[in-house]
């Protein structure tokens, strides 16, 4: 039995790249408002496309968020690490979408 082969031949590729072109173009959409990152593109392993405006947006907020609010941003999630680690968990998360927008976002998956 031959298994079934899960990549185009190269002669099919041309009719392929309207229809991954497509799909691009959707997991990249972002939200009608400039600094706001859809939600659903954490909601699933979907291949959501972060672009890197919206990288910037999330690092930025993030770092807002812990000079305004502090640790306590994140207490239901993180109510079992204490706050210095919550503060450097979210600095990770931001500092890696800082570096991220440098770099054309980052797919979720």
């Amino acid at each position: 039995m031959i298994a079934p082969r899960n990549v185009p031949l190269p002669e099919e590729l041309p009719r392929f790249e309207p229809i991954r072109k497509a799909i691009e173009d959707v997991q990249r959409l972002r939200s009608p408002y400039r600094d706001l990152v859809p939600s659903y593109k954490f909601h699933s392993n979907d291949g959501w496309l972060v672009v890197p405006e919206e990288c910037i947006a999330i690092a930025s907020g993030l770092r807002a968020a812990l000079a305004r609010v502090g640790p306590d941003i994140l207490p239901r999630a993180f109510k079992y690490m204490s706050e210095s680690e919550v503060t450097a968990w979210v600095l990770s998360w931001a500092t890696y979408n800082e570096v991220a927008s440098r770099h054309d976002g980052y797919q979720v998956l």
